[in-house]
Order: structure tokens, then sequence, then C-alpha cells
């Protein structure tokens, strides 16, 4: 992998072209460390779709130079782009998984004594935190999309716009404590365990998913699988199982994106054809001339190649780090501060160009920092992921040591797949909500505060 993001550093400041050997060699590289990234889920997913949107662009470009990867900004998918594409993906790759050994070897922080809560008080203060958290999060929804077209703008707009991440982190934080009481406590309430099996479905199924909010409902479901897994003490490996319900997951989602905008107008063998279309595209490819098209991956691999080829031909300048100071500005709810930078997505319709939404990790990265910032954001990302897993197994059971890993989790796929920023938000949101915890810890007990 060394080898590889050096030579791949070479390739581009002495701009070679890329053979089809050195292609296969990064190829079986790739492959080597999503096998190695088998033993954690979490790594797996991260360094798949970190690698993945690079080597499908240089991919079709090696099998026709006239071959499309996405369908937004066709101009912008050149071999020279792609190229582009797949070496910085091979930096950023060697770069994740330092991150990720460099989150293993570092120290946890300082060990403090922590607070038990024996009447389960928490439980019960997150429970009425998640009620109001998920029925702001139905109302500001669609309608059922059996009842009414995706995105109808049927719901109450709402002042906060990351109201799943946060019904998300609570859930989980209410798992914790379903587990705290079963394991520590040796309390076996199946009243606890009806209400979370209650929870899962109300906020996951009918909240999100039946109204067409896929990304979040499998944001939900997936962390809520490693939460059972860890406190269950079973592995996070990638097994045949867990790979098993990947795949059914991802064809309930796919067939989601496919209908979630029409299936109130479509007779029975007119959703047939349109799944079947859907799923034939993926492999034999598009009638838009694209190779292989998934919808999601395609419209991200177009923001990145779309970036290059903005600073290429000057319609932008690099922004030197400005887009992630920009987080800080974008903290506060827009209700609170109207004037806050907007989403990075809207560069592409603010320059006449079209996009699939999202903003990909790496075109920020490059965005900022040309070359340096393949480097220096996926470490970034990947050591906090690892840390956060790392907090999390050496004590589950503390709201405190949990957070960041909750955190993470509430938006993962969202945080891989559309922005960085969506793991910022999710970050200081479940900080808002410990600290909200420790904050009622204190005014209503009178013990000495210690970390819960």
């Amino acid at each position: 992998i060394t080898y590889n993001a050096i030579i791949s550093l070479i390739f581009i400041f002495f701009n070679y072209k890329i053979s089809n050997l050195f292609f296969f060699f990064s190829l079986f590289v790739f492959g080597l460390i999503l096998m190695h990234s088998t033993r954690n889920i979490l790594f797996f997913i991260r360094t798949f779709f970190l690698g993945i949107i690079g080597y499908i662009a240089m991919g079709a470009k090696l099998i026709s130079d006239d071959a499309l990867f996405g369908y937004h900004m066709p101009e912008s998918q050149t071999v020279e782009i792609a190229t582009l594409m797949f070496l910085l993906t091979n930096i950023a790759l060697f770069s994740s998984e330092i991150g990720f050994l460099f989150s293993q070897k570092v120290k946890l922080i300082k060990d403090h004594k922590l607070y038990f809560e024996k009447k389960l008080f928490f439980y019960f203060v997150s429970f009425l935190l998640f009620v109001v958290a998920s029925l702001m999060v139905l109302a500001n929804g669609n309608l059922v999309i059996s009842g009414g077209r995706y995105a109808n703008g049927s719901g109450v707009s709402m002042p906060i716009n990351n109201l799943n991440v946060f019904a998300n982190i609570l859930f989980y934080i209410l798992v914790l404590l379903f587990y705290k009481a079963r394991n520590i406590y040796k309390i076996k309430n199946k009243k606890y365990l009806g209400l979370i099996i209650f929870l899962f479905f109300y906020i996951f199924l009918f909240a999100e998913f039946l109204r067409g909010v896929r990304m979040d409902a499998l944001n939900g479901i997936f962390g809520f699988v490693v939460l059972y897994l860890l406190y269950n003490d079973k592995p996070l490996k990638v097994t045949p199982k867990l790979f098993f319900l990947g795949i059914i997951l991802f064809i309930i989602m796919q067939i989601m994106g496919m209908l979630r905008s029409a299936l109130n107008y479509l007779t029975f063998d007119e959703i047939i054809v349109v799944i079947k279309n859907g799923f034939s595209a993926i492999v034999e490819g598009s009638k838009s001339g694209i190779l292989f098209y998934q919808g999601t991956i395609n419209d991200i691999a177009t923001t990145f190649s779309g970036i290059i080829y903005m600073l290429q031909q000057h319609i932008i300048n690099y922004y030197y780090g400005s887009s992630y100071f920009d987080y800080i500005l974008r903290t506060p709810p827009k209700f609170l501060y109207p004037g806050r930078p907007e989403d990075l997505a809207w560069i592409f319709v603010n320059h006449g160009f079209t996009s699939g939404g999202g903003f990909f990790e790496l075109a920020e990265a490059y965005l900022n920092f040309g070359v340096l910032g393949a480097f220096i954001v996926p470490f970034i990302i990947s050591f906090l992921l690892g840390y956060a897993y790392k907090l999390f197994v050496n004590n589950k059971y503390s709201i405190f040591y949990s957070i960041l890993l909750f955190s993470f989790l509430s938006g993962f796929m969202r945080g891989i797949l559309y922005q960085s920023f969506t793991f910022y938000k999710a970050i200081v949101t479940g900080l808002i909500i410990y600290f909200i915890l420790y904050f009622i810890m204190g005014v209503l007990h009178t013990k000495k505060r210690v970390l819960i």
C-alpha cells in the first residue's frame, strides 16, 4: 500500500499515463486492504466507499475513452481527470490506513470515575428526549410514499435540520441503557425490550423509511446492528451473514430510491419494469452511456471530477481550508444564523452545472488543499472513527465513552458518501446531547458530578 501511494504521487507530479498493469496492481492492493478491513465492518465500509469512486472512474476510462461514470458534468469525465481521481484515491487509501493504525496505538484518555444510575434515571430522561425528537422527525417528513410523492413539501418546517441524527443518537443511548440494565444490574424487564423494539420500528420504518428517507433509515438500522453485535460480545468481522444482510439492505434501499417519487401513480406492472431496469443498469450500464450505474455512487463521483474540472478551468480557486472553517459557521441552526455559509454542494449550481447532491470527501479535500488534501482529510476521519471505536469497546456502558461512536453511527453512510460535514455535525450534536444529560443529572441529583 505504501509503494502504491508513492508511485501514485510520482505519477501525479510527473504526469505519467496510467497503464492497465498499474491499474490492476492498485486494484489488487485495494482488494488486500479490503480483506484486511474485514475484521471490522466499520473500517471495511469506510475503506470500500473511499476507494470505489476513483476505481470506477478509472476503470470506465480504461474500457473506453468515451465511457461515462456519471450522469452529471460529462465534460469533467475525461481520461486525465479520471486518472487524477484514481491516483488521489490511492493516496487517500494509504492515509486512511495510517489513520486507523494510529487510532489503535494512541493511549486512551485518562480514566475517570463513572456514574451509574441504578434506577435507570437516564433511561427515562433519554426516552423523553427521544420522543420529542422522533415526533419532530415525523412532522418534518413527507407523506407516506404510497399516498404522496417523495419530497413533496408536505412536512412541517423545523428550525433544526439534523433531527434524524439527534433521534439516532438518543436511540443508541437507550440501547446502551437497556444493555446496562440487563448486563450490569441483571434487570431483565420485557417491557424495556418491547419498548426498544417498538421505537426501532417507529423511527426507522414508519417515520423514515416509509417516507422515502432511505439513507437516514439505513444509518439508524446499521448503527443498531453494530451495537447489537458489540453489546452481545460478537465480533464486527464481515461474515457471510453480515454480508448477506448488507446485500438485502442494499436491494431494499435501491428499490426505495427507484420508487419513492412515483409509487402513488405507477401500476404494479410498471413498478416491476422500473425495478428490473434499475438493477439491469448496474450490470449492463444505463441508456445514458454510463458503464456502471448505481445512482448515488455515480452522482458522488461527478462531484469529485467536477471539482477537478472547475479548478483546472479556473472557474473556481482553491479554498485553502475555508470550507472546513465554514463548518464552525454552519454549526448554529439557520433560525439563529440565517446568513451562515450555504452547503458546499451548491457550488455546482452556482456556476451553471448540474449535480446529484452531496459532496464527496476527496472532492472537498482536493478543493481545499490539492494533492495534500487527499492525505490529510482521510487520515483525520479514519483516525477519529478508529479512536471512537476504541473508546467504546473499552467502556461500552458509559455514555461519555460511547458518545463519539454514537455520533459517527448516527450519520455513518451519509457522512461517507455525501459529505464530511455530516460527521462534524453529528459529533457536535452528540456532545450537546451528552451535556444536556450531564446538566440534568447535576440539577436533579445532589451527588458530586461525575461522568455518566
